[in-house]
């Protein structure tokens, strides 16, 4: 193959490698954004009553993961219409029904990381509502120290001793 020949074999593999690595980034922005939040989650004091305010961001993540995956699915369809089609060529052609179906499932996986952000930072970020989350009561305030003042008025007769007095007989 000449140099002309060889121009668009190489493109279409780079444009594959290229299609690639941009499914693979959106599985890691969808997965990344989950452990991240499974980790601020576990990270704060009462883990459960932030975990209801993170159910929507969660499901949003979880959603562009299983969109993401399912544009893998149509990739390999897009490329296995493509081979079937250079093997037996016929008048219909339905690689290019694939190929728009993986477009759109990768613009939807983006489209879900981007709500899931968003959902996120307004759910973490918002004040926690007194209903859902127990109040913890505030701890009793420590004894005062006594002023040297109040130490000198008091005599050593007045501490208990842990040891007790001797009795004589």
């Amino acid at each position: 193959m000449g140099i002309n020949e060889d121009h668009p074999v190489e493109t279409y593999k780079s444009l594959v490698a290229f299609a690639t690595e941009a499914l693979k980034v959106l599985q890691i922005l969808n997965g990344g954004a989950l452990v991240a939040m499974l980790a601020y989650i576990g990270q704060t004091g009462d883990p459960s009553c932030i975990a209801s305010q993170a159910k929507c961001p969660f499901l949003l993540f979880v959603a562009g993961l299983v969109v993401g995956t399912l544009a893998f699915g149509t990739a390999y369809a897009t490329q296995f219409s493509l081979f079937n089609e250079t093997i037996r060529p016929s008048p219909t052609s339905r690689h290019m029904t694939w190929l728009w179906a993986t477009a759109f499932l990768a613009i939807a996986s983006l489209s879900l990381f981007s709500l899931g952000s968003i959902a996120s930072l307004s759910a973490l970020s918002a004040p926690m509502c007194k209903s859902e989350c127990p109040q913890v009561a505030p701890a009793a305030a420590p004894a005062p120290i006594p002023t040297t003042s109040q130490a000198q008025a008091s005599s050593p007769t007045d501490i208990p001793s842990p040891v007790p007095p001797l009795q004589e007989q």
